[in-house]
């Protein structure tokens, strides 16, 4: 998982909530008042890319020419590029260092937002160490850019109508991730035309589309965490027919442990029923589970031998030198449940401690 600055996990919080509460994504800041009511005399409020453009002047991450045009037909360079994904993104541009481009100098209105990006690992430079703030960008390098700022990677996408997207490019995968979620379709239904440039209107529904995607797929993500959580850390208490307990469970949502203790042989069957053994479990989402170090165990094919699997590497976990005094444990083993929703991929780490009292 991609790690973000405060910043920028502040800003995608609020995003999130703009998207759960309604369609509209456009977190206004105050600061940006002003340039909500700003039009442009070439941007025709019933093109493409006019209610894109509209938003992102709304928030301040682009802006117009003193001409009062925002030219959505120009080719767009590496540094505007540059200044539109950071802030979108919320990149912190103000504590920067010096990412040493000779070409990018202190007190250049770009030299922030290249220096974030660069910081990132999200946009790089030349290998004669210049960024080249005024070269254009492909729509390929973009494709890049957006898989890699708005954490869009997705490896299991397969689907790719593009003749002039071939199999081994490098570029191929990214264009696949943008495909699969639906923020590209490409210039024509067969060609996306990996080598063209990509103009200021077409760039600003590109963003908007992935600020999109990015905010529903957290709040579904969130949403089956929730989920997932709640089946696992169930506190429960499992007894027989006369009342005695057999078997309990405990969790800990501070710490994130579980703790399982098995009183008697009919409490180890409750056990194996429940919780990660159950093969409700991937009704959630969840398509495997990793114990330790071990690899992970796939659950939705066949439930059954995936089960066998999980309790021979617990089995492996057990300390047995406590068997004289009637208990075996299986001490802070790590778990990972790994899932999916929205189409993004996630994972959910816990804490086990499993108890298992001998006759």
């Amino acid at each position: 998982m991609k790690k973000s600055s405060t910043t920028r996990k502040t800003y995608m919080a609020a995003l999130s909530l703009a998207v759960a509460s309604s369609a509209i994504v456009a977190v206004v800041p105050t600061q940006h008042v002003e340039a909500a009511t700003k039009k442009f005399t070439d941007v025709n409020p019933k093109s493409v890319h006019a209610e894109a453009i509209q938003s992102l002047v709304e928030r301040g991450i682009i802006s117009g020419f003193t001409d009062n045009t925002f030219r959505p037909g120009k080719v767009l360079t590496r540094a505007e590029a540059a200044k539109m994904i950071a802030l979108s993104i919320g990149l912190d541009t103000k504590e920067v260092a010096n990412p040493n481009f000779s070409d990018v100098k202190k007190g250049v209105w770009y030299y922030e937002y290249v220096a974030a990006l660069s910081i990132s690992g999200l946009l790089d430079g030349f290998s004669d160490k210049t960024f080249r703030p005024g070269q254009t960008l492909t729509r390929a390098e973009i494709a890049k850019l957006l898989v890699k700022s708005y954490e869009l990677d997705n490896s299991d996408a397969t689907s790719n109508p593009f003749n002039d997207v071939q199999e081994g490019r490098w570029f191929t995968q990214y264009i696949k991730s943008l495909y699969s979620t639906g923020i590209t379709n490409g210039k024509t239904t067969t060609m996306f035309v990996p080598d063209q440039g990509v103009t200021r209107g077409e760039f600003a529904s590109f963003v908007v589309r992935a600020e999109n995607h990015l905010a529903k797929s957290k709040e579904a993500v969130k949403e089956a965490s929730d989920k997932i959580i709640e089946f696992i850390g169930k506190n429960e208490v499992y007894k027989d027919d006369t009342g005695k307990t057999t078997a309990k469970t405990e969790y800990n949502l501070a710490s994130r442990t579980l703790s399982i203790t098995a009183y008697n042989e009919k409490g180890l069957t409750h056990l194996q029923q429940s919780g990660f053994f159950s093969k409700d479990l991937a009704a959630l989402g969840v398509y495997s589970l990793k114990i330790a170090d071990n690899t992970p165990v796939d659950i939705t094919k066949d439930h059954a031998n995936a089960k066998k699997l999980i309790q021979n590497q617990l089995q492996n976990r057990f300390d047995t030198s406590t068997a004289g005094d009637g208990i075996i444990s299986a001490k802070n083993v790590n778990i990972r449940l790994y899932a999916t929703s929205n189409d993004v991929k996630f994972w959910e780490d816990f804490t086990l401690n499993l108890h298992i009292m001998l006759p």
